[in-house]
């Protein structure tokens, strides 16, 4: 297992690389450019959470590519689910909506989306991941600091956005 200064380097990463590919996808697809995410940074923690989960929980089925794909369907779509219920509840607004896609539950999710994180944890798992092992052994190798002041950054752009949303949504 790795060490803590790995596991936030790999929440930071991945964190940072969900929110590259939703603005990517996202502006492609309203053809302008979208920020997404809640935080002010450049980074989604749903995907650092994710992957963190992922190497975790389902790392012991890295041998068998089927059951991986088929228990990362399971495991984010339970996720992503979850994630979407609680800050509907804490912030009231929804940051994505599957309603209208086909096998949707309650917008939450959708299977088209749970496919995706199916195979995208897979990608992840045998084609980036020992990459991002490298860059870690790397970044870590300078200091180990790197990755602590970057967590703490997020840390306080999420107590930051957090209160200040709360006191909004109580505000109105």
């Amino acid at each position: 297992m790795d060490d803590i200064w790995h596991l936030l380097f790999y929440f930071l990463i991945y964190a940072f690389i969900g929110w590259l590919w939703e603005t990517i996808y996202c502006s492609l697809k309203e053809r302008k450019f979208v920020y997404r995410g809640f935080l002010f940074g450049p980074y989604c923690p749903i995907y650092g959470f994710g992957v963190l989960l992922l190497l975790i929980v389902l790392s012991p089925l890295k041998e068998n590519a089927v059951a991986l794909f088929a228990a990362a369907i399971v495991m984010m779509s339970l996720l992503e689910y979850i994630v979407s219920y609680v800050l509907e509840k804490i912030f009231h607004q929804r940051w994505w909506d599957y309603t209208g896609r086909w096998g949707n539950i309650n917008g939450r999710i959708a299977v088209v989306s749970s496919l995706f994180w199916g195979v995208m944890s897979v990608l992840v798992i045998y084609c980036l991941h020992p990459w991002v092992i490298e860059l870690a052994d790397t970044v870590i190798s300078v200091g180990m600091w790197i990755p602590l002041v970057a967590g703490l950054l997020v840390a306080i752009d999420a107590i930051y956005t957090i209160t200040r949303m709360v006191g909004f949504s109580k505000f109105l």
